[in-house]
């Protein structure tokens, strides 16, 4: 049966090795690559706090929302509306 486990548990072992090594996987819905807030910050050389000011002041575009876990979602085009608004590019 721990074979059977193993099998049927794949995903959760993969995402605890992720998690334990700091890996981030890109999200792909609906064909496009999605970035998370922590990868939008990273590449601007911003707080979290930062974009989301700029977002809830109307700076910048509201970013997609993930259905199942309402986490913020931005594509390349989105980053790259961002850079251009803050003059980070």
């Amino acid at each position: 049966m721990l074979f059977l486990k193993e099998e049927w548990h794949g995903d959760e072992k993969l995402q605890k090795a992720d998690k334990f090594m700091n890996v981030k996987r890109p999200i792909i819905t609906g064909g496009k690559r999605y970035s998370r807030v922590s990868e939008v910050c990273k590449a601007l050389g911003i707080f979290k706090n930062t974009l989301y000011n700029w977002e809830r002041k109307g700076k910048i575009p509201k970013a997609h929302r993930d259905p199942m876990s309402g986490w913020r979602l931005y594509s390349e085009k989105d980053i790259e509306k961002i850079k251009k608004i803050s003059g980070r590019s």
